[in-house]
């Protein structure tokens, strides 16, 4: 795993507790990136990430963004964090090159695993 790579939390809500856990997991790894689904575009123009996790419920078109994301960083690995995880947007999500599909929840054991997992695997095959 590279020294302190970049990670970039696509998030648009005020879940305190959510960014404060993967603010915590995520600082001895990398640096982490909050933005919005609106200011995607400037976010992937300042970094290459390592990690991209998809906050599933403030995204309209997960599996779309996904697709956009692997285009323009196609070494990242996508996390999709999902509060009504359900197997068909889970399938979506994979078919369309996510990493990994966790449940946005405030158990630190899952969260940590999947993203310790994500940041460790090597870049998606392009």
């Amino acid at each position: 795993m590279p020294a302190l790579s970049h990670a970039l939390l696509i998030n648009g809500s005020t879940d305190h507790h959510w960014h404060k856990l993967v603010t915590q997991i995520i600082a001895p790894h990398a640096t982490l990136h909050i933005g919005s689904e609106a200011t995607l575009e400037d976010w992937l123009a300042q970094a290459d990430y390592a990690l991209m996790i998809v906050d599933a419920t403030v995204v309209r078109d997960v599996p779309a963004l996904i697709r956009r994301l692997r285009q323009l960083q196609p070494s990242a690995r996508v996390i999709v964090a999902s509060a009504a995880p359900s197997w068909a947007h889970a399938r979506a999500a994979f078919l369309a090159g996510a990493f990994d599909y966790v449940l946005k929840s405030l158990n630190r054991d899952d969260i940590e695993s999947a993203i310790v997992a994500a940041l460790a695997a090597a870049p998606p095959a392009r």
